[in-house]
This record gives C-alpha cells, sequence and structure tokens, in this order.
C-alpha cells in the first residue's frame, strides 16, 4: 500500500468495521480503489470517495449519536452519504486542499433538505 491509499485504506476498514456486511468494495467510489491490491478500478462518476446508501439507518444513527433531534429528524429516512477522505502530511490542524468543485457539491441546496425541510447546515450557509 502506498502513502497516497492508506487514508483511504483506513477509512475503508473503519467503516467496514462499523457497517458490517453492507459496506465493501463497492461502496469505495474513487480512483484509489484500483491501487489497493485485489481490488479493482472504480469506475464512472461519483460524488465522493466512498458512497453508502444508509437502508437502516446504522450510519446515520452513528453520525448523530448524542444528537436526539437530528436522530428524529432522519427517522424513517435513508439517506445516501458521500464521504470524501482528506488527509495532509501535518497535524490535524494542518489546512487540507478543497477544490472550487467539492465545494460546490457540498453547497448544493438539495443536499440540506428533504421535502422541503433543512435537515443539516454542513457548511453554516443557511442557504440550503
Amino acid at each position: 500500500m502506498t502513502s497516497n491509499t492508506k487514508p483511504f485504506s483506513k477509512v475503508f476498514a473503519l467503516l467496514s468495521d462499523l457497517l458490517g456486511d453492507s459496506f465493501g468494495p463497492d461502496n469505495w467510489t474513487s480512483e484509489a480503489r484500483g491501487i489497493v491490491e485485489g481490488l479493482t478500478p472504480f469506475e464512472g462518476d461519483s460524488l465522493g470517495d466512498f458512497t453508502y446508501d444508509d437502508h437502516d439507518g446504522s450510519l446515520t444513527k452513528t453520525w448523530y449519536e448524542g444528537d436526539p433531534e437530528a436522530l428524529e429528524a432522519w427517522a424513517g429516512r435513508s439517506p445516501t452519504y458521500h464521504i470524501e477522505v482528506k488527509s495532509t502530511a501535518g497535524t490535524a490542524q494542518e489546512p487540507f486542499q478543497m477544490s472550487r468543485h467539492q465545494l460546490d457539491i457540498v453547497s448544493i441546496p438539495c443536499y440540506c433538505r428533504y421535502n422541503g425541510e433543512i435537515l443539516i447546515d454542513p457548511l453554516g450557509f443557511e442557504s440550503c
């Protein structure tokens, strides 16, 4: 494994452990998947390095643990998560790179709404 794939492999392992059989190589939706021995390259368009349809709510429960209002807002819903992995060579306080396209994807209003109701406002835009 190269140092370029290490962060992706760690996130893949973490999500695999957390989500069990509902998460696997097909959820790895970035070019980095093809660099890892034993995995086939990803082909197609993707909004994140990992994509997960949370049909049973397990990732949502983990994401919003300790926030009963958010859990209630998501109850009975099945969000699709598009997870982008960012890393630096430095500490956690070190800035990371994000393209304008990635920022635009994060700030698309439909990613913050469900049937017109604001569920999350990830970057504090209040325009979701």
